[in-house]
């Protein structure tokens, strides 16, 4: 009689002794697989969530600096480039610079990798006395935007002035009765009103802007401006020593003024956008992981109890079945049956118990996995993950792990029986 046939005949005849250890081994292993695919479920879920946060952090990041962008624009230009020997304080006192640079300036900025600012804007701006309406006011003339040739072009801040056109700021169009369309005489030339602005409570209500070919023709500076408007890019983030940097690099006989209520507001509306993206991202990210742990801590301590339970349970059964098999051990070895084949008896019972519980416990736990992830709506990723996972790798490792266990658990038994005097065996019976 083969060790395979004597095995599966006790088996059979001790049904109860065998489902029970089997009962242990499947629960345990069983317990090991749910736990060990709802983890990975949950690592699943939280790569899908914070993709779909990432995106929509993504996007939100957009939409704020697309707004911070139009608010800031909105705002103005806040870089002025002027000559470098530009007395500041006659600046600040004149309300305009009183030295004069070259036209191209503009354009040597253009033309430049320069990435800090953007929307130039070369103005020629003088105050004079309006003689034919005997008024003081700001003249500025400026030809519209340079675009920057190695940027992406964006809308202009400010349209260029049509030649033989004016734009009036609110004080003089209110107290002149001018509106859209009048003709008026500056300085013995005649232009047309195109718009009126509304009140800005500044400089700019008592501002006339023309092309600036017509303001240097005006003012006889040809060729000439004494300013120009940038406005600062999101990259400088409110850092005006990087501008000015850059900005000497190209134009080092210029100086750089920054309009700070400006440039701090804009700097402080990018950076509140980008930390409160970043804190609701990682937030989630904390709270996916903080779950994970406590899932993580309930599973091991649950897994470690019923694997303990597990393998005393096989140990005392087999203790049992050992005891129990008393008369058929002892008429084993006295029909020449060596202590290592039965020890081997007891032990390949054992491996048995533990090869076939793992496989019944690895399907019950891809069961109720499967039945779980049913009613929350979960079945495509469980699917998914039972496909890729389970039995390539977590089947496999439970299935060998709960069989060395379960041998494992035997071997006291098994050097017990092994050990028995047969005579001694038969003259108690």
């Amino acid at each position: 009689m083969s060790l395979v046939s004597i095995i599966i005949k006790e088996i059979f005849f001790r049904k109860a002794n065998f489902l029970l250890s089997l009962l242990a081994v499947s629960a345990a292993a069983g317990t090991l697989i749910f736990s060990l695919l709802m983890l990975k479920m949950h690592d699943l879920r939280t790569e899908k969530i914070i993709s779909a946060k990432e995106a929509e952090v993504k996007k939100s990041m957009d939409e704020l600096i697309d707004s911070s962008r139009v608010i800031t624009k909105n705002m103005g230009f806040n870089v002025l480039i002027i000559p470098k020997d530009q007395n500041l304080a006659d600046y600040f006192s004149d309300d305009f610079a009183s030295k004069f640079m070259p036209e191209n300036y503009a354009q040597k900025l253009a033309e430049s990798k320069i990435i800090t600012i953007r929307h130039l804007l070369p103005s020629l701006y003088q105050k004079i006395k309006w003689p034919e309406k005997e008024r003081t006011i700001l003249l500025i003339g400026t030809r519209g935007e340079v675009p920057s040739i190695h940027l992406d072009p964006q809308k202009p801040i400010m349209d260029a002035v049509k030649p033989g056109t004016a734009i009036l700021g609110y004080e003089l169009h209110k107290s002149l009765d001018l509106k859209q369309g009048d003709r008026i005489t500056i300085m013995k030339k005649e232009f047309t009103v195109d718009k009126c602005f509304e009140e800005r409570g500044n400089k700019d209500d008592i501002t006339i802007w023309i092309s600036l070919a017509e303001a240097q023709e005006l003012l006889d500076r040809k060729g000439l401006i004494n300013g120009i408007l940038a406005l600062e890019c999101n990259c400088a983030m409110g850092d005006i020593g990087k501008v000015r940097k850059e900005i000497a690099g190209v134009l080092p006989d210029t100086q750089v003024i920054e309009f700070k209520t400006n440039a701090l507001t804009r700097a402080e509306i990018r950076k509140n956008a980008a930390e409160t993206a970043q804190a609701a991202l990682e937030n989630e990210k904390t709270n996916r992981a903080q779950l994970r742990n406590e899932r993580e801590s309930s599973a091991a301590i649950l897994v470690s109890v019923l694997v303990f339970s597990a393998i005393l349970m096989i140990a005392f059964l087999s203790l049992i079945n050992v005891k129990e098999r008393r008369i058929e051990i002892g008429i084993f070895r006295a029909l020449g049956f060596f202590t290592g084949q039965i020890f081997r008896i007891i032990l390949f019972r054992s491996f048995i118990i533990g090869l076939l519980g793992s496989i019944a416990g690895c399907l019950l736990g891809v069961t109720v996995i499967l039945v779980v992830s049913g009613k929350t709506g979960e079945m495509e990723p469980a699917i998914a993950t039972v496909r890729e996972i389970t039995f390539l790798k977590y089947s496999l490792l439970t299935i060998i792990c709960s069989s060395i266990l379960a041998v494992m658990a035997t071997v006291m038994p098994a050097k017990y029986a092994a050990s028995q005097d047969p005579a001694e065996i038969l003259r108690e019976e």
